[in-house]
C-alpha cells in the first residue's frame, strides 16, 4: 500500500501493489484543464526532474495536457534531484517569456525554482504536480508562491465527517496543520486496519470450516471419492500452509 507512489505503472507491478493517492494522470489533467479556463494561456514553459520517474511523469503529461489546450510549448528545462541552483535553467525560460511555467518536482527542488523565479523577477503563472501539495511550501519559497496553481488530492478544508476529526486530532498531536501526505498516511491505514479485520473474519471461518472437512479427518474416516482426490492433494497435510490454503479455500467455496 503506497501512500504517494503517484508516478504512472505503480500498480502494474503486481496483483498486490495498490496505492490510495492519485496518479498524476489524475491529477495533472484536471488541474491544467482548470487553470487554462482561466488563464487562456498561448505559451508555456515547462521544467521537470528528468532523473525520477514522478518527476519525469510530471513533465511529459504537462507538455501533452498543455498542447490539448491549444497552447505552444516554448521551452523544456531539465534538472536532477538534489540540485538547488537553478538560475541558468529560469533564465533561459525568462528570455521566452512564457504565460505559464509548469514545474514536474519534488518538494525541495520545486520550492526553490518557485524562490529564485521570483527573486530574478519572473511574473508567470506558475502550476505543480503532486510534488507541491505541502503546508510548508508558503514557508519554504516565501512570497513567490502567491497565485502557484497545485492539483491536488485532499483538501484540509473538506467538511465531511472524516476529515473535520482527523484535522482535528492532528493538530492536537502535532501542533500544526496536516498536508495531503499526513492524510494518505492515515487512510492508508484506515485501509490496511480494516483489511486485518476482514482477513481475520475470514480465518474464523475457514478455521471452523477446517475442522470439518474431510481433509482434516483421519484416512480411514474419508469418503472413496476423497480417497481417490489427486497425488498432489494426497501429499499434502493440514500442517502445511499449502494445504491449509486449498483446505479453507475448498470449503469456504462451497
Amino acid at each position: 500500500m503506497g501512500t504517494s507512489t503517484t508516478a504512472e505503472g505503480v500498480t502494474a507491478i503486481g496483483p498486490t501493489v495498490f496505492r490510495d493517492s492519485l496518479s498524476e494522470s489524475q491529477a495533472i489533467p484536471p488541474t491544467v484543464a482548470k487553470v487554462q479556463a482561466k488563464w487562456h494561456a498561448k505559451t508555456v514553459a515547462i521544467i521537470y526532474g528528468d532523473d525520477n520517474a514522478f518527476t519525469k511523469t510530471d513533465g511529459d503529461l504537462f507538455k501533452r495536457e498543455f498542447e490539448k489546450t491549444g497552447a505552444t510549448v516554448v521551452d523544456t528545462e531539465t534538472f536532477h534531484i538534489g540540485d538547488k541552483d537553478f538560475g541558468a535553467s529560469l533564465t533561459k525560460i525568462a528570455a521566452k517569456k512564457p504565460a505559464v511555467i509548469a514545474i514536474g518536482g519534488l518538494f525541495p527542488e520545486a520550492t526553490q525554482i518557485i524562490a529564485q523565479a521570483g527573486k530574478l523577477g519572473i511574473k508567470a503563472h506558475m502550476l505543480g504536480g503532486n510534488g507541491l501539495n505541502s503546508t510548508q511550501m508558503y514557508q519554504v519559497a516565501g512570497p513567490a508562491t502567491q497565485g502557484v496553481v497545485v492539483g491536488a488530492a485532499w483538501f484540509i478544508g473538506g467538511k465531511y465527517t472524516g476529515n473535520l476529526e482527523f484535522v482535528k486530532r492532528f493538530k492536537a498531536k502535532y501542533g500544526n496543520n496536516p498536508d495531503q501526505f499526513a492524510a494518505q498516511a492515515y487512510a492508508a491505514a484506515q485501509v490496511v486496519a480494516s483489511l486485518a479485520k476482514t482477513a481475520r473474519r475470514r480465518r474464523t471461518k475457514c478455521s471452523r470450516a477446517c475442522a470439518v472437512c474431510a481433509w482434516c479427518k483421519p484416512s480411514s474416516a474419508r469418503s472413496p471419492s476423497i480417497k481417490t482426490a489427486t497425488s498432489e492433494r494426497r501429499r499434502l497435510s493440514c500442517k502445511s500452509s499449502r494445504a491449509a490454503s486449498l483446505i479453507c479455500s475448498d470449503a469456504l467455496s462451497g
